[in-house]
C-alpha cells in the first residue's frame, strides 16, 4: 500500500517530526487500542525500537528502524508477531523550495498457521486486524502529521 501527502515544509522539518514516532507526546498516529512507544534508541537513528502494544496481546509486535537513507527514506522492519518481516517505509521528497511529499509504504503478509489451533489463532488475528485497518490509520495519521508540521512552520 502507498499513500502520499503534500506538506508545506522542507524535508528536514518533516524528518524531525517523523522522529517523534513512538514519543509519548507526538501529535499524530495515536490510534485507540494500540500503544505505540519507542522503547530503545534515538529518534531517526538506526536500531531504534518501536513497540506496538495491541489488544488482544497476541497482535502486538516490534519495529526496528533498519535504515535512514540520506534522510530521504526511513525503513522500519517488523521484528516479531503476526506481521514479522513486514516493512513500513517513509519516503520524503522535496518538490520545490517550499513543499515536500511524504509517502508511506506498508507491506506484510499474514502468516499461515501450522496445525489447527495455530491456524485458528492466525485466522482470528486476520479478522481482528484486516490489512486495510493499518491503511486507514496511517492515512489519517499522515494528515495529522501534515497539520502538525505546517502549523509549526507558519
Amino acid at each position: 500500500r502507498m499513500y502520499t501527502v503534500k506538506i508545506r515544509a522542507l524535508a528536514k522539518r518533516i524528518l524531525a517530526e517523523l522522529g517523534r514516532f513512538g514519543d509519548e507526546k507526538r501529535r499524530y498516529f495515536r490510534p485507540r487500542f494500540i500503544t505505540v512507544k519507542r522503547v530503545a534508541g534515538e529518534p531517526n537513528c538506526e536500531g531504534s525500537l518501536i513497540q506496538y502494544r495491541v489488544w488482544p496481546r497476541f497482535l502486538s509486535f516490534n519495529l526496528v528502524l533498519e535504515r535512514n537513507a540520506e534522510h530521504r527514506y526511513v525503513v522500519y522492519r517488523v521484528m516479531n508477531g503476526f506481521a514479522k518481516g513486514g516493512l513500513m517505509i517513509f519516503e520524503i521528497e522535496e518538490l520545490d523550495g517550499t513543499h515536500s511529499g511524504l509517502s508511506i509504504y506498508v507491506t506484510f503478509d499474514f502468516p499461515v498457521g501450522k496445525g489447527r489451533l495455530n491456524s485458528l489463532v492466525l485466522a482470528a488475528a486476520k479478522l481482528l486486524f484486516p490489512a486495510f485497518i493499518h491503511d486507514v490509520i496511517w492515512n489519517h495519521s499522515l494528515c495529522e502529521l501534515k497539520d502538525c508540521v505546517e502549523s509549526q512552520t507558519t
